[in-house]
């Protein structure tokens, strides 16, 4: 279905217009809309080297929920981790313009990024049950450039299965 979506350009473009145009269908808020600039977004300057509660609102606009426990924790006791890292994350790189070079130091093993992956998911911790799904929604949040969201439909899409983790695991 998307394949024939995307091969009319008019009717791609009329379909993304709706999307971020049109707030309300069948009366309710389009909420997956608001997502990007939700509290003004998440990679705004005052705002784009730390996780906040307006980031954790902006994920659950897209249909995934931050734990209560996930919340805490990356709020109040990972906040500075998580906010040095963020902070050594670049808000003007594009995935789009990254080399083989540029990929393995933004986003590859040893980069802020995954480390941050691994703070977010809890990867070297008791796990607070934040899947690849909500992790790349947090990540994507604060670069949203950079970080692209992985969850069950792309990764069909882009033939990666339905299941596992995404584009940060090891």
């Amino acid at each position: 279905m998307l394949h024939q979506i995307l091969a009319d350009t008019k009717e791609a473009t009329a379909h993304v217009r709706d999307y971020y145009v049109q707030d309300y269908r069948q009366g309710l808020p389009r909420t997956g809309a608001s997502f990007d600039q939700w509290a003004g977004g998440g990679d705004r300057p005052d705002a784009a080297n730390q996780l906040t509660a307006d980031d954790c609102v902006a994920v659950s606009l897209l249909s995934v929920q931050v734990p209560p426990t996930a919340a805490i924790g990356l709020l109040r006791d990972e906040k500075a981790n998580a906010d040095r890292l963020l902070s050594l994350i670049p808000t003007d790189t594009r995935m789009c313009d990254l080399d083989a070079e540029g990929y393995k130091d933004h986003l590859g093993p040893a980069s802020p990024a995954h480390e941050l992956w691994n703070v977010i998911t809890r990867q070297r911790g008791q796990k607070w049950e934040i899947g690849a799904t909500t992790a790349s929604k947090i990540m994507a949040r604060k670069r949203p450039h950079l970080i692209p969201i992985v969850d069950k439909v792309i990764r069909g899409f882009v033939g990666r299965g339905t299941t596992g983790t995404a584009g940060m695991r090891r």
